[in-house]
């Protein structure tokens, strides 16, 4: 369940088998509106190096969401910086990390005009990917740069 008052963005996921899905949308005590659904299909990606150079995903269709994978081993301190986003407000895309094994290492934080994310030890050796949400059904770029403190 997501609140979706003026717009929102779900978490990508892969659908697991072929058929008819249904959204369900339930308003708020005897509230109405509309809500506009749009869906994407696919995303972009992108490969990051800790201490390599700077790597821009673009988002070009309402809905879409990217990735950015990097390699690590366990221990290994890194930092994130996010620079050049070009959506049109900071909360209109976030990013956040995810370990190896899906799970969260970093939460998601807004980033639709540029921002760090906290200096992390890595958990495990192991390919993270760092998720760039498109909040709001908005288009844009955001620039993400890796670093050992």
């Amino acid at each position: 369940s997501t609140y979706c008052g003026n717009g929102c963005s779900l978490t990508p996921a892969t659908l697991p088998v072929d058929g008819v899905y249904t959204v369900l949308l339930l308003p708020y005590s005897d509230y109405t509106g509309s809500l506009t659904a749009n869906f994407a299909t696919g995303y972009v990606t992108g490969d990051v190096t800790i201490g390599g150079p700077p790597v821009t995903l673009t988002i070009n269709s309402p809905g879409q969401y990217g990735t950015w994978r990097f390699t690590g081993r366990q221990g290994q301190s890194v930092s994130y910086a996010f620079t050049n986003g070009t959506f049109d407000y900071s909360v209109n895309a976030s990013v956040g990390v995810r370990k190896p094994d899906g799970t969260t290492l970093i939460t998601s934080t807004y980033c639709g005009s540029g921002c760090s994310l906290r200096s992390t030890a890595l958990p495990v050796d192991g390919v993270y990917t760092i998720v760039l949400f498109n909040n709001y059904a908005d288009t844009g770029s955001l620039t993400a740069k890796l670093t050992t403190p």
